[in-house]
């Protein structure tokens, strides 16, 4: 449940902001950039959290110009509650060409279902596996769940990196006016931005049921190229991205 909110929440800050994309700055046609900052109170429910209050904020242009934050907290009447942080395109001192996307996210879960081994009606069964029983889990009377992922992205001195590490794009009405930073040849040499990624993750769940009562830790680093072809990252209109991965 809380992936799919956390993911409607960034729907609802990012798309009303002019947004920096990928250590670029977008500005309107009259070439000038603004800060924008959006605060969001709003209330849902659902089954996890009962009746909730949330807050959301978000900013664009801060602590960078290219960089831009987004944060929101709730609380529900099941005794859950959740914070969550991220940034995006900060670039690192002393190192021009390395940017971090961080994702930091702690919350405290009610009568949770978790997919953990521990069911005493599936002796035999890994919870959570391809073929495992849909009631293969455990309610949690109470669970801890923090979870952070850090990607370290550095921007190598190819293509339209060669020159620019932070560009400016010119955009009218979402459409790309001037400043295109890929999409010309498929040479990543003359166009386009190259990075090279490295992304440490960890997550840790707190399990206390009547049936469990452990930590359950995921944790490990993936390293990766990333190739940005793309004209403009937001509304692309030629061009391609490719990332390979391994974890």
């Amino acid at each position: 449940m809380n992936n799919r909110l956390i993911w409607l929440i960034l729907l609802l800050l990012f798309f009303p902001c002019r947004l920096a994309f990928g250590q670029s700055i977008m500005v309107g046609p009259d070439g000038k950039f603004d800060k924008n900052v959006l605060n969001l109170p709003f209330a849902f429910y659902n089954e996890d959290f009962g009746f909730a209050a949330a807050y959301a904020y978000a900013v664009t242009g801060f602590p960078q110009k290219q960089a831009a934050l987004i944060s929101t907290a709730m609380v529900g009447s099941k005794g859950s509650g959740m914070g969550f942080l991220m940034g995006r395109d900060l670039q690192m001192p002393f190192l021009d060409r390395l940017f971090l996307d961080a994702i930091l996210q702690v919350g405290y879960f009610q009568d949770l279902d978790i997919y953990v081994d521990g069911n005493s009606d599936f002796p035999d069964e890994r919870a959570g596996s391809n073929d495992s029983d849909e009631d293969n889990f455990v309610n949690s009377d109470g669970t801890w769940d923090t979870f952070f992922r850090l990607r370290f992205k550095y921007l190598l001195p190819m293509g339209h990196g060669s020159d620019t590490i932070i560009s400016t794009q010119v955009v009218d009405q979402g459409l790309l006016v001037k400043g295109a930073t890929g999409g010309e040849t498929w040479n990543p040499f003359k166009s386009g931005l190259t990075y090279m990624e490295m992304q440490p993750f960890y997550r840790l769940q707190q399990v206390d049921s009547d049936d469990v009562r452990e930590d359950v830790k995921t944790n490990g680093l993936e390293v990766s190229l990333f190739r940005d072809n793309r004209d403009f990252r937001f509304n692309p209109s030629r061009g391609s991205a490719v990332r390979l991965s391994l974890t």
